[in-house]
């Protein structure tokens, strides 16, 4: 179980390594290294769901021959086995856990789990680092000063009121205002997000 957990992240790490080498040569392959997280949710979705349904297992469970089994199980007692009036020892076949294939909906659920919940869990963890990464550089250099990356060398500061007072600059600047609010709310939730993940698991 342990190897069949881990088989998603050494693909992944395998996969973006290749890319890497073939974009080399090929520099069109950088937009999927751009796209990474999607590309490779994309591939596991079509992996995951073509698994599932041949197989009744994840396509890394089916690599080990694991499978998956829905499990019913039916307790009786003495009082419904005397009132159906049939005489049944407890430990009798009926009362036996009976192990059945996926229904569609175990299997959509499945999918959501393997593809769709650690999609944006990489997200929140992308997030959660660019945040982490600028409150660091705050802390070192402060607020108030300008990153080198944040200063344009090309324009003057001639422009830089005509510029501002446009409606256009206006709508990016709270669009800008409102999208770091909310990867400072992301950034304050996702441990604890984390931290339920895992303990779920």
């Amino acid at each position: 179980m342990a190897a069949a957990q881990q088989l998603p992240s050494s693909l992944r790490a395998a996969l973006t390594y290749s890319l890497g080498v073939l974009a080399l040569r090929r520099p069109f392959i950088h937009k999927i290294l751009d796209y990474e997280d999607e590309f490779f949710a994309l591939l596991m979705l079509v992996l995951e769901t073509h698994s599932l349904r041949t197989t009744d297992a994840s396509f890394a469970e089916s690599l080990y021959g694991l499978r998956r089994r829905a499990v019913n199980i039916k307790v009786k007692t003495k009082d419904n086995i005397h009132s159906k009036k049939k005489i049944l020892p407890l430990d009798s076949p009926a009362d036996a856990i009976h192990h059945n294939g996926l229904e569609k909906r175990q299997k959509i659920l499945s999918v959501v789990f393997l593809v769709v919940l650690p999609y944006f869990r990489s997200k929140l963890q992308y997030v959660y680092n660019r945040e982490r990464e600028a409150t660091l550089q705050a802390s070192l250099w402060g607020e108030g000063e300008e990153r080198f990356g944040n200063i344009d060398y090309f324009g003057g500061s001639g422009n830089s009121s005509a510029s501002g007072s446009s409606s256009g600059e206006e709508a990016s600047t709270t669009r800008r205002r409102v999208m770091k609010r909310i990867q400072k709310i992301i950034a304050a939730c996702y441990p604890w997000i984390h931290a339920g993940s895992e303990g779920v698991r």
